[in-house]
């Protein structure tokens, strides 16, 4: 009797997980999709590529993601248009405020 009822648990445990398998990756996105939704307004990508790394207003940089490829540029006279990858692999923009003594010239903070 306890033998069955061992072989009965492990039987539903295997279906269990097989179940629960099937759920994850059956039209997640894990299938090669690369279209993951939507953030701010713009499709998300698999992938999203910062040629500087991130929040680096010393250096123009380039942002690639599913929708483009954005590059940085001077928002004014003191702060850069900074293109990042977001963690959800989206290129956003943020204005970088140059240090003391520099201003953006050609999307990068350099001295004066």
């Amino acid at each position: 009797m306890a033998s069955s009822l061992i072989d009965w648990k492990a039987g539903i445990a295997i279906i269990a997980l097989f179940a629960i398998s099937f759920a994850i990756f059956s039209g997640s996105g894990v299938t090669g999709s690369t279209h993951l939704g939507t953030l701010y307004g713009k499709p998300l990508s698999a992938s999203c590529t910062d040629s500087d790394f991130g929040w680096v207003g010393s250096t123009k940089g380039t942002c690639t993601d599913g929708t483009g490829t954005y590059t940085d540029g001077c928002k004014d006279a003191i702060r850069v248009a900074e293109y990042y990858c977001t963690p959800s692999h989206v290129c956003q923009k943020w204005a970088y405020a140059c240090k003391l003594g520099e201003s953006c010239v050609e999307g990068a903070c350099v001295a004066k």
